[in-house]
C-alpha cells in the first residue's frame, strides 16, 4: 500500500485543525453578541441546569435578591445556552459540554431564562427564576 505524499498529509491535517477551532458558543439569534459568559464570584454557591431536548431542568430557580450565583451548564444534546436578558446573564455551552458563568440580581421579581440558539425558546426552550428579597 502506497502512502500519499507528506504535502497531501499535512493539507489534511491542517484543515481537520481548522474545522475543529471556532468558539464553543451557540449562535445567538436575538442580535446579541454571546461571546463570552457572564464573570463568576468565587464561592457563589453553584446552581446545575441541563439543556436537553428542548427543554431546561429545572425550569424553576430561586434566588435571594444580591446573591452571588454560578450557572454550572450542561449542554447535554447539542449547542445551547442559558440567558436572561436585559440582566446580563448568558452561560452557553456546546453540545455535550459544561460551562459556568455568573448571575445576581438586585431585583426581587419574576424572570425568565431562555436559550437564544435560533428557535429554541420559541420551541419552549424557557425557565422561571424567582428572585426573592434577601
Amino acid at each position: 500500500m502506497r502512502r500519499p505524499p507528506a504535502p497531501v498529509v499535512s493539507v489534511v491535517a491542517l484543515a481537520l485543525l481548522v474545522a475543529g477551532c471556532g468558539s464553543p458558543e451557540p449562535a445567538a439569534s436575538d442580535g446579541h453578541d454571546h461571546a463570552e459568559n457572564s464573570p463568576v464570584v468565587d464561592g457563589a454557591r453553584e446552581l446545575a441546569v441541563t439543556g436537553k431536548d428542548l427543554r431546561f431542568t429545572p425550569a424553576r430557580l430561586e434566588v435571594a435578591a444580591g446573591e452571588d450565583v454560578t450557572i454550572v451548564f450542561t449542554a447535554a444534546d447539542v449547542a445551547h445556552d442559558f440567558t436572561i436578558e436585559g440582566a446580563g446573564v448568558h452561560v452557553g455551552a456546546a453540545a455535550g459540554q459544561t460551562a459556568r458563568g455568573g448571575l445576581r440580581i438586585d431585583e426581587p421579581g419574576t424572570y425568565t431564562f431562555v436559550c437564544t440558539v435560533a428557535g429554541h425558546a420559541t420551541a419552549g426552550m424557557t425557565g422561571t427564576l424567582t428572585v426573592t428579597e434577601a
